[in-house]
């Protein structure tokens, strides 16, 4: 089941789920053989389905998806002026090391450290 809480989200989830599956079928034809691509998903199923087709760890798959979902949170708040562009810096600063922190916790180190230093945290 997806979670959505209202309607408006849904269909936003629902949008972005069937943008990166574009992404993921326009890939498809310059990388090969990928299998089949669904015409719909919602973006947590979309980005896990991607991820997974471009092998990525588990660990490196939550902290990328973590990521962007603080990131799309906290530009929603700088454009609604209720954050300013640097405090929003550190905000997501400090919600990405908590994160981090727990994603470790919880599914150990899997060797993927090396993409975290260099990505989001």
């Amino acid at each position: 089941a997806h979670l959505a809480s209202n309607g408006v989200a849904c269909r936003a989830s629902a949008l972005q789920g069937a943008g990166l599956l574009r992404v993921g079928r326009q890939w498809h034809g310059t990388c090969g053989t990928w299998g089949l691509w669904p015409k719909r998903g919602h973006h947590a199923t979309a980005f896990g389905l991607l991820a997974a087709r471009l092998s990525l760890g588990e660990l490196a798959t939550l902290h990328a998806f973590a990521y962007c979902t603080v990131r799309d949170s906290l530009s929603a708040a700088v454009r609604l002026n209720l954050l300013g562009p640097l405090m929003a810096v550190e905000v997501q600063g400090a919600i990405l090391q908590d994160l981090s922190a727990e994603l470790i916790e919880l599914h150990g180190d899997t060797g993927d450290a090396a993409v975290l230093a260099a990505g989001c945290c």
